[in-house]
C-alpha cells in the first residue's frame, strides 16, 4: 500500500462470529515521539513526577516500589473510608483501588506483548465499563490488593530484565498507534501516582 509504512491485520474469532481490524499507519507516523513521563528517585512519592529528557531503569523501580508500598495501606481503609469520594460524582476510594489493580493487570499484559511479539495490536482498556461490570462495589478489597502485589512484583521482574535492554520494542494500541514497551513501564508508575493523589484529596473530604 502506497503511503502507508505499517499494515497490521488481525483476525478474530468467537462462536460464529469473525471480524477483521486492519490498522494502517502512515509512513510519518513513525517519526513522531510521544512525550514520558520520567521520575525521579527519592526517599518519598513526589507530588509531581520530575520530566527529564530520558528515564532510567534504577529511577523506574525505586518509583515502582514506592508507589506500591504507598497504595498498599488504604486497602485496609474502613468502609466508612473507602466510601469517600475526591469530587461529587467521581469514584470513591474503593473503586479507585479495584481500578489500579485492574488497569496494572492491562499495562502488564501490554508489556508482556510488546516483549513477546512486537508489532501486534492490542486493544484498548475501557475503565467505565470494567468499574460497571466487574463488580467494584462488593469486590473484597483482599482480592485486588493481594491482586496488585503480584502484578506489581511481575513488573518490577520485567522491568529488570527488559526496561533497558528491549524497551524500546513496540506494539500497536488500537487507538493511540505505535507504544513502546518503556512508556508502558512509566504509564505504571504515572497511573498509580494519579490515583494516589485523588485518594488522598478524599481522604482529607
Amino acid at each position: 500500500m502506497a503511503g502507508y509504512n505499517f499494515l497490521y491485520l488481525a483476525i478474530f474469532g468467537k462462536k460464529d462470529q469473525i471480524w477483521l481490524d486492519i490498522i494502517c499507519f502512515e509512513t510519518h507516523y513513525k517519526a513522531k515521539s510521544n512525550s514520558k513521563i520520567c521520575f525521579v528517585p527519592d526517599q518519598k512519592l513526589k507530588t509531581s513526577p520530575s520530566k527529564l529528557k530520558t528515564n532510567t531503569m534504577s529511577n523506574i523501580i525505586n518509583y515502582l516500589q514506592i508507589t506500591l508500598d504507598t497504595t498498599l495501606p488504604y486497602f485496609e481503609l474502613s468502609e466508612k473510608d473507602l466510601a469517600k469520594s475526591y469530587a461529587p460524582g467521581k469514584w470513591n476510594i474503593r473503586e479507585l483501588l479495584h481500578h489500579i489493580t485492574d488497569a496494572e493487570l492491562v499495562l502488564r499484559e501490554r508489556i508482556c506483548r510488546g516483549l513477546a511479539h512486537p508489532g501486534q495490536v492490542v486493544y484498548g482498556f475501557h475503565q467505565d465499563d470494567c468499574a460497571n461490570n466487574m463488580d467494584y462495589e462488593t469486590r473484597p478489597m483482599e482480592v485486588s490488593k493481594n491482586l496488585l502485589i503480584a502484578t506489581r512484583a511481575s513488573i518490577l521482574h520485567l522491568a529488570k530484565r527488559f526496561y533497558e535492554s528491549r524497551g524500546d520494542q513496540q506494539y500497536v494500541h488500537s487507538e493511540t498507534g505505535l507504544r513502546m514497551v518503556k512508556e508502558e513501564f512509566d504509564k505504571v508508575v504515572w497511573h498509580n501516582e494519579h490515583h494516589l493523589k485523588q485518594i488522598e484529596q478524599a481522604i482529607g473530604n
